[in-house]
């Protein structure tokens, strides 16, 4: 057991460091969870059976799942933090639901729709926009 410390007006000094040390051990361990947490979110998310794009409020693209890279031909890497729009023809009906999706957190979907991506691909899917809402309702993704 450490020693009491007092300063000079008599306030113990022990005390403010102990609980420092013990806050700290906390937000250590807070930390390690929310890593943890992650960590189990994107392995769910990567094994999942359909494909899933996620960008952020500016539509910017931040993951891709494995599936949505085999599928659509993509690589992560090369297109995390372009548009997401982009990935499509331009005016397409798909460009338009993902902007208004963005812009006014309206859902929609798109039943057995043909899909033009710009690299000349194309494909038929079953197509869900949903936007993500933050505690505030705000769109944040």
């Amino acid at each position: 057991m450490s020693e009491d410390r007092l300063d000079h007006d008599g306030y113990n000094q022990t005390a403010p460091t102990e609980f420092h040390e013990k806050l700290q051990d906390v937000v250590i361990q807070q930390a390690q969870k929310m890593i943890n947490f992650n960590l189990y979110v994107k392995a769910l998310l990567s094994t999942l059976p359909v494909a899933l794009i996620a960008a952020d409020k500016n539509g910017l693209i931040k993951t891709v799942n494995n599936t949505a890279e085999e599928i659509l031909r993509i690589n992560q890497k090369k297109i995390q933090g372009e548009e997401l729009t982009g990935l499509f023809e331009p005016n397409s009906e798909l460009v338009e639901k993902i902007e208004k999706a963005l812009s006014e957190g309206r859902q929609s979907h798109m039943v057995s729709q043909s899909v033009d991506f710009v690299t000349d691909n194309n494909i038929v899917a079953n197509i869900y926009i949903q936007p993500i809402l933050d505690e505030e309702k705000e769109i944040c993704g």
